[in-house]
């Protein structure tokens, strides 16, 4: 459920998490018992990247998502990087921007998706948080972007 919260493929677990992909497969499927060493290891790269997990009283077990993203517009030159602290603010023509506060830059965000799958976690107006993914790429109408990735900081 976890790999599922954070779209990984069980390839980038495993290179994520030094535990091998079949071993990921295995313990997905429930054919084999994981050792505790195992567990530390995944649990540490999920809660790196923004999850929680829980046990209520009852013994019921739970992911909570600690993660949002945002998409950032003609920022591949700028220096953003995986771990960077960033708040997601409104600037005062109402667009939203992002505040790299590590390094003190302002970046122009794109409006949040009017539907989807991801809507629900796309970054908001007050967010910090710490970078803990950056994937740029072209787009035909804006040019140059960069999906971040954060886990909120308390």
């Amino acid at each position: 459920m976890a790999r599922a919260i954070l779209r990984w493929s069980q390839a980038e677990l495993a290179e994520r998490s030094d535990v091998l992909r079949v071993t990921i497969a295995r313990l997905e499927q429930s054919s084999v018992l994981p050792e505790e060493r195992t567990l530390e290891m995944l649990r540490r790269v999920f809660e790196t990247a923004g999850l929680v997990f829980c046990t209520d009283a009852r013994g019921n077990r739970s992911v909570v998502d600690w993660t949002r993203w945002v998409v950032l517009i003609s920022a591949p030159h700028l220096s953003l990087e995986v771990g960077s602290t960033i708040s997601l603010l409104q600037d005062h023509d109402g667009t939203l921007k992002c505040a790299d506060l590590t390094r003190g830059a302002l970046i122009q965000a794109a409006e949040p998706p009017r539907y989807g799958q991801w809507t629900y976690n796309y970054g908001q107006i007050g967010d910090q948080g710490i970078v803990t993914l950056i994937k740029s790429q072209e787009d035909k109408r804006r040019g140059s972007v960069s999906e971040v990735t954060y886990r909120l900081l308390p």
